[in-house]
């Protein structure tokens, strides 16, 4: 599990309130079925690894809000027990935005066909609106 390096972990603060986007990458050579199956259950995203023209890895980003309290004195032995190590990798990752030409398409097909409708129901639907209008305004 890693952090997105090129986008750094920024958080706003507003007075007492804290908030922020962590990215998160989650990269093995091998995944087990039910690391696959959590994976989509929390959401994350298949990408593929550009650079090794195979093989897949998973991201999501996730909001962080909080509250910011004042520093107290907390017993050290009670502290020790809110503090855990946690291994973390850095790593840069370049993005791309890719444009699906297959949907592109669909949208394009499928538009000329929309107005075509859209102008020959036109009349029924002006009719329509305007008798439920009339017919509101009747009511009040």
């Amino acid at each position: 599990m890693s952090f997105h390096h090129d986008n750094p972990i920024e958080f706003n603060i507003y007075g007492s309130k804290f908030n922020g986007i962590v990215d998160v990458q989650y990269t093995k050579d091998n995944y087990l079925l039910e690391e696959l199956i959590v994976l989509n259950k929390l959401n994350f995203k298949s990408r593929t690894r550009p650079e090794k023209c195979k093989g897949e890895y998973f991201e999501m980003s996730f909001r962080i809000e909080g509250n910011v309290y004042a520093k107290t004195n907390v017993n050290e032995a009670i502290a020790k027990n809110f503090s855990a190590g946690r291994k973390i990798k850095f790593v840069t990752t370049e993005y791309k935005r890719s444009i699906n030409a297959g949907k592109m398409a669909d949208k394009l097909i499928a538009l000329p066909f929309a107005i075509a409708f859209d102008v020959a129901t036109a009349p029924v639907q002006l009719i329509l609106f305007t008798s439920a209008a009339v017919g509101a305004a009747n009511k009040k």
